[in-house]
């Protein structure tokens, strides 16, 4: 009996012990599992969180994507409108132009078959014509479409344009060189003719001009010189500029400033005005920029040069006299009034153009 009392209080002892520590052991797992638990419980509400901002945030860029492509559309859309109301536009101009110039030939065809249409002032009213064709009531002389101009220092009559649209009249020139004279500037220059000869003049220098032509948005430069001129019942000393004229129509050009005040312009006649008697009469060009103008103005060979080499004694008669007419202007010339600023000149119209009533 005390052997078994012995064993069952050592089975007791050994027994307490071990289930204490199991409960506790016990204890110790749950209380890891909840911490586990819990953690993992952070994590997948943090996922989750994560999980929905970025489903958030697709859906923005869809709908922003969706925006922009309808931005895009609409764009599109309104250009292409923008487009054909262009294209509708310019075709509608173009109808407009092409009706305007077709109505413009046929005004400029019922024009030229109008004979004797009546010259208008410039405020664009009638003006009345005296008994004499050439000129008006007040004096005025009446300018067709081309008129002979007699140019004093080459004892020549010029056809000439009388355009409207160019401010400063202007005569063929080649070979401008300038030089001094008594302390003066002067342009020594040809002008050549169809016949193979060149007509060497000089003349006092007034101004430079800068043109600018229909044809070109580049300004020139030209020099503009005095010169004796008499057309009908006028003689005056008027300003040229000087250019080569070689490819164009008529050798000398007659501009608003020769025109103003002595004269108005009837467009549906020509050479209104008596033509002067000269000892040179320098035709239209009838072939603009031929060869034989070109090479005689860089030659210099005028009449008198020709004249020298054959021995013509009417020739050099004629040179003879027209030294002394030029002696006679260049002394009317010797006090020009004063020299005009330098600067822009208006503009000259396209070559040798038709000139509108003026």
């Amino acid at each position: 009996m005390k052997i078994k009392s012995s064993l069952l209080k050592a089975a007791i002892a050994f027994l307490i012990p071990a289930a204490l520590f199991a409960v506790s052991g016990c204890q110790s797992t749950k209380t890891q599992a909840a911490s586990d638990a819990a953690e993992l419980k952070t994590v997948t509400d943090e996922n989750a969180r994560m999980v929905s901002e970025m489903t958030r945030a697709r859906e923005d860029d869809i709908r922003t994507m969706n925006e922009l492509k309808a931005a895009i559309e609409e764009n599109t859309a309104r250009t292409v409108k923008t487009q054909e109301t262009c294209s509708g536009a310019a075709r509608k101009l173009e109808q407009e132009n092409q009706s305007l110039r077709q109505e413009l030939n046929a005004l400029s065809g019922e024009i030229r078959k109008t004979p004797g249409q009546a010259p208008r002032d410039t405020a664009g009213g009638a003006v009345k014509v005296s008994g004499d064709a050439t000129r008006l009531d007040n004096g005025k002389m009446i300018f067709g479409n081309q008129e002979w101009v007699y140019i004093a220092e080459a004892d020549a009559s010029f056809a000439s344009r009388i355009d409207t649209g160019a401010s400063v009249s202007s005569i063929n020139a080649a070979n401008i060189e300038k030089v001094e004279k008594d302390g003066k500037v002067w342009y020594n220059f040809d002008i050549p003719l169809d016949d193979g000869n060149v007509i060497h003049l000089s003349a006092p220098r007034v101004r430079t001009a800068v043109i600018i032509q229909a044809s070109s948005d580049r300004p020139e430069e030209r020099p503009v010189v005095k010169l004796t001129v008499k057309i009908g019942s006028y003689t005056g000393v008027n300003e040229f500029s000087l250019k080569n004229r070689d490819k164009m129509q008529f050798p000398l050009l007659v501009g608003r400033e020769f025109i103003q005040d002595i004269a108005v312009v009837d467009v549906s006649r020509g050479n209104v005005q008596k033509k002067i008697d000269s000892s040179v009469t320098v035709e239209a060009y009838k072939d603009a920029g031929v060869n034989n103008r070109e090479k005689n103005s860089s030659g210099r060979n005028n009449k008198k040069d020709k004249a020298a080499k054959d021995g013509s004694a009417p020739q050099q008669e004629q040179q003879k006299e027209l030294k002394e007419k030029q002696k006679e202007t260049q002394q009317v010339l010797a006090h020009p009034k004063e020299d005009l600023p330098e600067g822009a000149d208006g503009s000259e119209g396209s070559p040798d153009a038709g000139s509108g009533l003026q």
